[in-house]
């Protein structure tokens, strides 16, 4: 075994920069969209309204890969942009109908990806790392908001 293989957060990135390529191989053909604009997809069914830095922020990506992201999107009809009701500057962002639409289909592509990545692991398996990815996630994030508090909604 590879010394990197052995270390966490090598084996983290890897597993996530694998899963991603395999959601694009398989949602290139099914969806038009790929694992990134998925993403934002997801995150804006959750989180509707907020604005652009707030979904940069959650995608952990730059303000301007976030911005170049969103203009293909709104241009390909997936989200729209509205003005934001108390800041002039910041807009909101929305799904649209046909985002909507297209959320099961890219939830499918995603269950897939999840069955392959964890074929030959048993249920309890499964539901052990899912726990335990979810406690290091929380370990991770509580560090970090201990440091720097994070961003509120900017949802009206």
């Amino acid at each position: 075994m590879k010394l990197h293989e052995q270390r966490f957060g090598f084996l983290v990135t890897d597993v996530g920069r694998l899963v991603g390529k395999l959601f694009d191989q398989r949602a290139k053909h099914v969806l038009s969209l790929t694992c990134a604009q998925c993403r934002v997809l997801s995150y804006l069914a959750n989180n509707d309204g907020i604005n652009q830095a707030t979904l940069a922020d959650l995608l952990d990506v730059t303000p301007i890969a976030i911005a170049r992201l969103l203009d293909r999107m709104a241009e390909g009809g997936w989200i729209e942009r509205t003005d934001h009701p108390t800041d002039r500057r910041a807009h909101q962002l929305r799904l649209t109908a046909k985002a909507y639409a297209t959320l099961d289909a890219a939830h499918h592509v995603g269950d897939g990806v999840r069955d392959e990545a964890l074929a030959g692991l048993t249920e309890d398996e499964v539901t052990q790392l899912m726990r335990l990815l979810r406690k290091v996630r929380g370990n991770l994030s509580d560090r970090l908001d201990a440091i720097d508090p994070p961003v509120q909604n900017q949802a009206a």
